[in-house]
């Protein structure tokens, strides 16, 4: 589809009186500020979609007199002869004010407005004239093909999906195809999508954190049950204590003829048994002493693990204080952006060039002045405006390179995990696999066990006496009760150990909690890597049907995830940092490829058109607005 504009007839639109124009493949509109210029691509938006040339249904038409006032009762007339397709169409709109005079008042009532349509000289309903114009060209395409700054004003999620309806969707098996490491998502992804996956797993992780987070208080309660006691020392004192007891009965028994004998024999005995005794409780000791070093760098694990965990937190905590602070920064930024807009788009009024008292136009070096002064002013406040948003910007990198290093640190935390974990499974493999301790295979046990035999089966020969003292009696008492004391300390141990158990398979889940945290990490970060990759090649497949222009379409976030947006960028510098020449060119280049795509040519308005020097080749017609000195509009058609 091919539209040219011929001819526009502009009759009591906004500031213009009358006015016709014709056309030709390249017109140059020239005049002064505020003398109507943008009036003339209002009046052509309005005839066709009701609409100015942004795309606001909602704009003042009505001519307004030197009080604020609307002019009324004066009909708004514009009428167009286009080229559609190489056929002459003549299309008018009219706008009649509609004014009723109620019975028993003396003056009128404005009732709204009519608005006529006529095409090709017959008359249409303004559903028919729509639908008429709806066969030949959507409103919003004829926007994004007439207008240079149209497209890249979009809010940039209506720009975002008009891109996206370029290109068909990414297909996940051709993701899969650019690399290996994406192969186990084959089966996955045949059961649902990424996004799903990524959130089943994000879900989980938080809840393995959240168990891991609870373990150590968990160990906290068990351990205050556990009173370390050394039991080594308490068997040696019981083995002393039976020691006594054995030399006090053996007092007690010598009294009787064979007392020297005994005596002598049960001496051998006791040293005997203190010998075994000293075998047994050496071999236990160093079997224990195995087990304690492995126990020790077992616990010193868990206790690295642990301040890993809590580092890993803290710095997930700071990442989301400073994310939230990068989104203000920002938030404050896009404002900037739309008071630079707003403040870069002001213009003199045609008002403020009459006196304010007898409302006669100034004389020329007092206008100069005041378009001087405004000049200024508006400069003044663009620059201030400017210097905000470069420190937002500034901030906003400050931001961005702390996050930076805090991922790097939690990535360095995260192996070191890893890591510790390896190594606390090694070292509990070590313990599940450590030998029982076997007393039988001490060498010369065996031996002394057989003396001892021989000695109590001597013993057990002699008579015993009867004749005891009261003192020995009393100390025998003595020291059995203190026997009886250690014997049910020693007791204790069974429950005691069943706490340390208890703490042991506590961190044994812990261990097995890290593991899968650490599986669940690596999977979620194959799908951000995944669903990247997926982006990259949608990005690179719209970016390949524009000329100069290049789009993001995605922000990768400080955990690593991808955050939709839309920003347009000409050689690496976003639109909005563009100078005015620049910018129309980019909009130049998305006229284009829209124009190619949608397979429609359209009258496209320059604005500015004397601060670009030089425009990409265009298949469209084109009129440049032009500021000149002029105080009339002049046009020049080539």
């Amino acid at each position: 589809m091919d539209i040219v504009l011929k001819q526009i007839h502009i009759s009591n639109f906004k500031g213009i009186k009358d006015l016709k124009l014709d056309f030709g493949p390249v017109t140059n509109i020239m005049a002064d500020n505020a003398r109507g210029k943008t009036s003339i691509f209002d009046a052509f938006c309005w005839v066709l979609f009701n609409k100015d040339s942004f795309g606001n249904s909602k704009f003042g038409i009505r001519p307004i007199d030197q009080s604020g006032n609307n002019v009324d009762y004066i009909d708004i007339a514009v009428k167009l002869t286009l080229l559609i397709d190489g056929n002459e169409t003549i299309i008018q709109k009219v706008q009649k004010q509609k004014w009723v005079k109620k019975r028993g008042s003396e003056n009128s009532t404005f009732e709204g407005n009519i608005n006529e349509y006529e095409w090709n000289g017959f008359p249409k309903s303004e559903k028919d004239f729509n639908e008429s114009m709806a066969e030949i060209i959507t409103d919003s395409v004829f926007m994004i093909t007439t207008n240079p700054a149209f497209f890249p004003n979009m809010k940039w999620k209506e720009q975002r999906q008009a891109l996206m309806e370029l290109v068909s969707e990414i297909q996940d098996e051709d993701v899969i195809a650019t690399d290996d490491k994406f192969l186990p998502l084959v089966d996955m992804l045949q059961e649902n999508n990424i996004d799903a996956w990524r959130d089943k797993y994000a879900k989980a992780l938080k809840e393995y954190n959240k168990q891991i987070d609870a373990i150590p208080n968990r160990i906290d309660e068990v351990s205050r049950n556990i009173k370390e006691i050394d039991y080594s020392s308490e068997e040696l004192r019981l083995g002393c204590l039976k020691k006594q007891l054995l030399e006090i009965e053996s007092q007690i028994e010598d009294s009787s003829k064979g007392f020297e004998d005994v005596l002598k024999a049960k001496q051998e005995l006791f040293d005997l048994k203190m010998k075994i005794q000293e075998v047994e409780n050496n071999a236990k000791k160093e079997h224990k002493q195995g087990l304690l070093e492995l126990t020790e760098k077992q616990d010193k694990l868990n206790n690295e693990f642990n301040n890993l965990q809590k580092r890993q937190q803290e710095i997930r905590t700071i990442i989301s204080e400073s994310v939230k602070q990068r989104e203000l920064e920002q938030s404050n930024l896009e404002k900037t952006r739309e008071r630079f807009i707003s403040v870069n788009a002001e213009a003199l009024e045609d008002q403020d060039k009459h006196c304010p008292t007898c409302e006669q136009a100034l004389p020329e070096d007092k206008i100069n002045k005041i378009i001087e002064d405004f000049k200024t002013s508006k400069n003044k406040r663009l620059l201030d405006i400017r210097d905000q948003g470069q420190g937002c910007s500034a901030r906003i990198k400050e931001l961005d390179n702390e996050i930076y290093k805090l991922e790097k640190e939690k990535s360095e935390v995260i192996k070191k995990k890893t890591i510790c974990v390896g190594q606390t499974n090694d070292i509990d493999n070590k313990l599940k696999d450590y030998p029982e301790l076997n007393l039988a295979g001490i060498p010369g046990l065996l031996e002394l066990e057989e003396q001892c035999k021989d000695l109590e089966y001597k013993l057990s020969t002699y008579d015993n006496g009867n004749d005891l003292t009261a003192g020995l009696k009393a100390k025998k008492l003595e020291l059995q009760a203190e026997i009886e004391e250690v014997k049910k300390t020693l007791n204790n141990k069974e429950a005691i150990d069943g706490a340390k158990e208890r703490v042991k398979e506590l961190k044994e889940e812990q261990r097995g909690l890290a593991q899968k945290v650490a599986d669940t990490e690596k999977m979620i970060f194959l799908f951000e890597e995944f669903i990247k990759a997926k982006m990259d090649m949608l990005s690179d497949t719209i970016n390949s049907k524009f000329e100069l222009v290049k789009w993001k379409l995605f922000d990768v976030q400080i955990n690593g995830g991808l955050k939709e947006t839309c920003e347009l960028t000409l050689n690496g510098v976003p639109y909005s940092n563009l100078n005015s020449a620049a910018k129309v060119q980019a909009g130049l280049d998305i006229i284009n490829t829209m124009s190619a795509i949608y397979d429609v040519t359209a009258p496209i308005f320059i604005d500015n058109r004397e601060g670009v020097n030089r425009i990409p080749c265009m298949d469209s017609q084109i009129i440049n607005l032009i500021v000149t000195m002029d105080q009339e509009i002049r046009v020049e058609v080539a």
